[in-house]
């Protein structure tokens, strides 16, 4: 159920004159003919239907009950709220045992591995064993392992022969430097190949 109190962003006991205030200023910020974004234009929809609804008594009067109706237990969103915290909190510590390399690749696996310890770390309690399904072989025939062989040489040599080109290497230059996607993979390989697998 949309709440309408943050659309407008006014506190449950606003006066009229303070959600007509409100109302205004959104209105103001987010009116079509000032901004011709899809998002501003979704905003100002909701920005009047919640205005509509609460600058009217009876219908707010309805939907304060209707709210009030739906309103979860104080004990439940404190439960939900400290759950919210844990998770936030295994999260954190996750991403920080990634980001200072505390885990090597043999640890992480492959990034389906990575997802379910992350997943695992979360959710499982200390007391309970992790189940692990076993890993799949991959089973390559010669002719596919010459063919990648082949491909990779062959993109080997075409990048050195246009790094070689004053006109095409200025030209990677420039990706590099100027598109932060293709700086963040070269950077990881780079990365991976200076220190290793």
């Amino acid at each position: 159920m949309k709440n309408y109190y943050e659309i407008l962003e006014v506190d449950k006991n606003a006066s009229k004159e303070v959600i007509e205030k409100a109302y205004r200023t959104l209105a103001k910020k987010y009116h079509p003919d000032l901004r011709s974004s899809t998002y501003s234009q979704e905003r100002m929809m909701k920005i009047n239907e919640a205005y509509e609804i609460l600058s009217n008594d009876f219908k707010r009067k309805e939907y304060d009950n209707h709210l009030q109706s739906k309103s979860i237990s104080i004990e439940e969103y404190n439960k939900i709220k400290q759950e919210n915290i844990q998770l936030k909190n295994n999260l954190k510590k996750i991403s920080n045992q990634y980001n200072n390399n505390n885990t090597n690749e043999e640890d992480l696996g492959s990034t389906a591995n990575f997802i379910r310890n992350l997943y695992n770390g979360i959710t499982r309690k200390s007391d309970t064993p992790v189940k692990t399904t076993p890993k799949k072989k991959i089973k390559l025939s010669k002719k596919t392992i010459q063919k990648i062989v082949i491909a990779v040489l062959a993109l080997i040599i075409v990048s050195c022969i246009l790094a070689i080109i004053p006109t095409t290497r200025q030209f990677f230059v420039n990706l590099y430097n100027e598109n932060t996607v293709v700086n963040l993979i070269v950077n990881i390989f780079k990365d991976t190949f200076t220190k290793g697998f």
